[in-house]
């Protein structure tokens, strides 16, 4: 936060894991303070969910407390029609509201009778067919990406620092891997599953054959998105502005690039990476433009499209 105070997300982090502490007060001062640095550097006032947030610790809305611990379990078959059966697609349900998941994602079936949820803090299996959800199962606290790979689905917890790896034949869980400080995005490739850990400035290589963290990369101030290839790790930090690419097979950095500011995400188009930017300011910053900027990068060079 001393490097970056207008970073609205981290601030909401801080003052979501101060108010879990029991430090309610610290967590009040956190806002007062990137509110004055928004205030003072942008001339913007924090944005909605950072507000929210806010409401919620002076009212110490139960919302905010830690989950239970998460044990894992079988999903929770919901019934429906019989029809042809199909294998079902996993989604993670992952709504940031007020600094914290405590939202559900909501697939609709049809236009008639109630919509079927995903459950807080949990991912779902979608039926293709019906659009309805078929199943759920918990995960951490503050799910924040989804990847599937080596026959499983995994999904980050951000405020537990850990991975769930879920069985999609269940679908259930079948492990819960400690990765880093609030991972954020997630992507399969070479082998192996790859995490960008948001705070403490780290990507994690989870060897899928062995269950672990086979290693750490040290990659900049604020990994947000991870996307993996033949083209190699690509990884969009948030605090430096740059893509960042590494070598899968020695786990170092072969180069960054600067893209701009505050690159929150990343995917492959063929062996080329395309990232995602957010204004600076956070998600709190007016909407000047309808539309994000994306980058390409060709070669060496970024371009905007």
């Amino acid at each position: 936060m001393a490097r970056e105070p207008t970073r609205e997300r981290l601030a909401g982090q801080l003052m979501l894991a101060l108010y879990r502490s029991g430090r309610q007060a610290d967590a009040l001062a956190a806002y007062r303070a990137a509110r004055s640095s928004l205030v003072e550097e942008l001339g913007l006032e924090p944005g909605p969910e950072l507000k929210r947030l806010e409401a919620a610790v002076l009212a110490h809305d139960p919302a905010l407390d830690l989950p239970p611990q998460v044990i894992p379990q079988p999903a929770t078959r919901i019934p429906g029609p019989r029809r042809r059966r199909t294998r079902p697609t996993l989604a993670g349900a992952a709504v940031l509201v007020a600094g914290t998941v405590i939202a559900t994602l909501a697939l609709a079936g049809g236009t008639t009778g109630p919509k079927r949820l995903i459950a807080a803090d949990g991912a779902g299996a979608l039926d293709p067919v019906t659009g309805q959800v078929a199943a759920s199962v918990a995960v951490g606290s503050a799910p924040a990406g989804v990847a599937a790979g080596a026959g499983s689905i995994w999904v980050t917890n951000g405020a537990d620092g850990t991975v769930t790896r879920i069985d999609p034949n269940g679908p259930h869980v079948e492990q819960i891997l400690a990765v880093g400080s609030s991972p954020a995005g997630v992507a399969y490739g070479a082998g192996a599953v790859w995490v960008a850990n948001a705070l403490d400035g780290t990507l994690s290589r989870v060897d899928p054959a062995r269950n672990a963290v086979a290693s750490t990369v040290p990659v900049g101030d604020a990994p947000a998105g991870v996307a993996a290839g033949a083209s190699g790790v690509w990884v969009a930090d948030e605090g430096t502005g740059e893509l960042v690419a590494v070598d899968p097979g020695t786990g170092t950095v072969r180069h960054r690039y600067a893209v701009g500011a505050a690159p929150a995400a990343v995917t492959l188009l063929g062996a080329r990476p395309l990232g995602s930017r957010r204004r600076p300011g956070g998600p709190g910053t007016p909407r000047r433009n309808a539309a994000r900027p994306v980058l390409r990068l060709q070669n060496t060079r970024s371009s905007r499209l």
